[in-house]
């Protein structure tokens, strides 16, 4: 069984009734992917090969392990300080990254999805032997599919931008658990606000990663 537990939760308790037991954790992932767990941690894991199109929102072929935290709906951009996870690789050399659904006006109008990618922030040791990928607000690490304007580049750039540019320009941003369209997510889903993502819509590679601890805002999950 997974366990996500909040060690430190949020002003203003964004998990209201929420256990953070990982046996809660959407797997949303697509084709010949998945996202498990059990005490060593969250594991998402893709198969090699394709499929047929239909899968994804787009017309994709390839495996993707997608896991959803739930709980964050609503939370305004501005509150959240930023993001982390710490996951050791199992195999092939591509590491998570991090989706988050973004509502520009908060009335769901405007829906776009910015990603923390793993090559925009230091891979830092852990005592566990896992790597800390740390992502803070106001710094430039953050993109977007398509690109938000001038404020995010596109998520295939190789730049990013502050979430931070983003709250001025949008103060009322927040985020939230929508069927975006996207064509890297899964087709006609509702997925939660925040996913972490191994693979993406074209990938047609065996990978894995045991993820050790996700970070949203001041809420630290951990796999018991």
């Amino acid at each position: 069984m997974i366990r996500l537990v909040p060690l430190v939760l949020l002003a203003g308790c964004w998990l209201d009734g929420y256990g953070a037991d990982l046996s809660d954790l959407v797997d949303l992932s697509v084709n010949a992917a998945s996202a498990t767990a059990d005490s060593d941690g969250l594991h998402l894991r893709t198969e090699a090969g394709t499929n047929p199109v239909g899968g994804f929102n787009g017309a994709g072929t390839g495996n993707k392990a997608i896991a959803g935290i739930e709980g964050y709906d609503g939370l305004l951009l501005a509150d959240l300080t930023g993001a982390a996870y710490e996951t050791a690789a199992v195999t092939g050399d591509s590491a998570p990254y991090l989706n988050l659904v973004v509502d520009l006006d908060c009335t769901g109008a405007d829906l776009r999805v910015v990603v923390a990618d793993a090559t925009l922030a230091t891979a830092t040791p852990t005592a566990g032997g896992a790597l800390r990928y740390a992502f803070l607000a106001e710094a430039p690490q953050w993109k977007a599919v398509g690109g938000l304007d001038e404020l995010l580049p596109s998520h295939l750039a190789s730049t990013g931008g502050a979430l931070t540019d983003v709250v001025a320009a949008w103060p009322a941003a927040c985020l939230r658990d929508a069927a975006t369209g996207d064509n890297g997510l899964p087709a006609g889903v509702v997925t939660p606000s925040v996913l972490i993502i191994l693979g993406d819509s074209v990938n047609e590679l065996e990978l894995e990663h045991t993820v050790s601890a996700v970070e949203v805002g001041l809420d630290r999950f951990e796999a018991l």
